[in-house]
């Protein structure tokens, strides 16, 4: 058994290293296609207390960096993204060639920077945006009061929003922290890396999707995928798929907890060869495993 820890812990540092590498190798390159002057067009579509939604150009890939809070994904009337008025590290956003880059604030006080060809660029507390474009941040964080009455700081949200009938060719996200919501989607590729948080997928249709994230909880639901790999140094899994799984190669293991298939407990280790056609894989440092399908 201790082998086999060992074995696990390995496998989800090499797992690690190479989602790493799959998102480093991405994102920037986006990112430095990215063009945050107005010529994308981005138009501010309402002003509420709630969040400022802007429409956006056609897109069918996402690139997402260094964001936090909560970041939702589903289909909607048209292309846009929102967040929270006011909100003191909003995102930099552009599409350009098809591609959505979206790119989280950094801290307050932070000096501009450019990428590499010098187009997208954060702004820092020094240098406030006007108002009414999507860089404005010249009001506090949005607060809210909880049960006992104390206000605390609410957790932002940002929506990006895709009309019905366009389905992405590739989803890379990469948060440092917080909850992702994927609903009602089509994609064929899908990376995402996580520091921590819950990750939902609900009623969506995916091709390969690769998944990392240090702690939390992933869960999908009435959904379906060609492939599915993913890792977890500490949280569950739950798999819900409308596909059958029996055809399906599946390999899961969990260091401390317990795997349950269709129902059935199934240990720490459970590996079914399928036919080699979809791949099912779960690992995780500990905590429990649900498969059904």
């Amino acid at each position: 058994m201790n082998r086999w820890l060992r074995e696990t812990e390995r496998g989800l540092c090499a797992f690690l290293f190479v989602i790493t590498l799959v998102v480093q190798s991405v994102l920037p390159v986006y990112a430095d296609t990215a063009d945050t002057n107005d010529n994308t067009a981005e138009t501010a579509l309402e002003v509420e207390e709630s969040g400022t939604v802007y429409s956006l150009d056609y897109f069918d890939r996402i690139a997402v960096n260094s964001v936090r809070g909560i970041l939702t994904i589903r289909y909607g009337e048209e292309f846009s993204i929102s967040f929270p008025a006011g909100w003191e590290q909003a995102p930099v956003f552009s599409v350009q060639d098809d591609i959505l880059v979206v790119s989280g604030r950094k801290a307050s006080g932070a000096k501009p920077e450019r990428s590499g060809s010098g187009s997208a660029v954060v702004l820092g507390e020094d240098e406030p945006a006007e108002p009414g474009t999507r860089q404005a941040a010249e009001a506090e964080e949005p607060y809210e009061a909880d049960d006992s009455g104390e206000t605390t700081a609410a957790v932002p949200e940002m929506v990006i929003t895709i009309p019905p009938g366009v389905g992405l060719d590739t989803l890379r996200i990469a948060m440092e922290s917080g909850d992702l919501c994927l609903s009602d989607i089509t994609a064929n590729s899908v990376t995402i890396q996580s520091g921590g948080g819950n990750l939902t997928l609900r009623d969506v249709s995916l091709g390969t999707v690769d998944i990392y994230t240090e702690d939390g909880a992933v869960s999908m639901e009435e959904s379906t995928f060609g492939s599915l790999n993913i890792g977890m140094g500490e949280g569950e899994v739950s798999v819900c798929s409308d596909d059958g799984l029996s055809g399906c190669r599946i390999e899961l293991k969990t260091g401390n907890g317990e795997i349950t298939y269709n129902g059935e407990a199934a240990g720490a280790q459970f590996l079914q060869p399928g036919n080699g056609k979809r791949f099912l894989t779960v690992q995780i440092g500990s905590g429990d495993i649900r498969i059904d399908g």
